[in-house]
């Protein structure tokens, strides 16, 4: 289905639609804090069992380095698109978004990536606590890797998105 590129469709409506979405997770400042908190012990609990589980090897500081980075990138991309659609559906909300002069993939793709950058700034919390205990273990191996790792996250937040939304 191609993106209406008329003035009503245009990028602007998706960009306000971005704002509007990541700004609601900020509409309750409580309930950050509380999943703050929960990522935070979530993440805990995970380092104490493995830190329980494997024996102390030279390369437990790598172990932990890659462990922090996909406990990050699995928060990260937790969308809850299923959740915000069902919700939409359940409440008869989503006959309104199909009237919308709005692509409905761009729309959902819109708010999956507002949702994926508000997560990403919660798991760079958890990157900078890796940081702070690891040190140079949590650096790049080489700047090929940061590359590399970065086209890997895109793809995959759309992989997500995708599989997820069919």
């Amino acid at each position: 289905m191609p993106i209406d590129r008329s003035a009503a469709g245009s990028w602007s409506a998706y960009g306000a639609y971005f704002k509007r979405a990541f700004s609601s997770h900020l509409a309750y400042v409580g309930a950050l804090w509380l999943n703050l908190l929960a990522t935070g012990a979530g993440f805990g609990m995970t380092l104490l069992v493995w830190a329980y589980a494997r024996p102390h090897n030279a390369d437990n500081g790598s172990f932990f380095a890659y462990l922090s980075i996909a406990f990050a990138l699995n928060f990260t991309l937790n969308y809850g698109l299923e959740r915000t659609v069902g919700e939409r559906i359940r409440e008869g909300l989503i006959a309104t978004d199909m009237l919308k002069p709005v692509d409905m993939v761009g729309l959902f793709l819109t708010q999956a990536l507002s949702d994926g950058l508000f997560y990403a700034f919660l798991g760079a919390v958890v990157l900078g606590v890796g940081v702070a205990i690891l040190g140079s273990a949590m650096g790049p191996a080489s700047l090929g890797a940061v590359f590399s790792t970065g086209v890997s996250v895109i793809l995959a937040a759309l992989l997500q998105f995708f599989i997820t939304f069919l």
